[in-house]
């Protein structure tokens, strides 16, 4: 029986570095294309950078949320920094909250649910691997 109940919690453990796996690997690849293509990127996410500034922006600001994410995932999974996986619940939460202000504010458009469900989606894995994982 012991050996079932803890061969559930490595399931469940294993589940929860998948989690925080999938949550750093979409937030690298989308803060390095920031860094790389930022209109690539803006287009993506809906904006466009007017001019260098905002270009600038792109790569900087839009960048740095993305690696700030993959920053907490990677602490996470490779220096067992649990709580570092805060990071992407705060940032993504935050622009959770944006994102349904703006609902609220100005209605939905096209193209405006796929966002929120990524949103959600990386908010709910990464409270999954932070409370599963902190308790390991």
């Amino acid at each position: 029986m012991l050996t079932i109940k803890k061969q559930k919690g490595e399931i469940v453990n294993n589940l929860a570095k998948l989690a925080a796996a999938l949550v750093g690997l979409f937030s690298i690849v989308m803060g390095l294309m920031a860094w790389v293509d930022p209109a690539k990127v803006g287009g993506i996410i809906g904006l466009e950078g007017v001019g260098v500034l905002g270009e600038h922006s792109l790569r900087g600001d839009v960048g740095a949320v993305f690696l700030a994410s993959a920053l907490g995932c990677g602490l996470a999974l490779f220096k067992g920094k649990t709580v570092a996986l805060k990071i992407p619940i705060i940032i993504y939460g935050l622009v959770l909250i944006g994102r349904l202000i703006s609902l609220v504010a100005v209605g939905a458009g096209e193209g405006v649910m796929q966002p929120i469900l990524i949103e959600v989606a990386l908010v709910a894995l990464s409270i999954f691997a932070y409370r599963t994982l902190s308790k390991a």
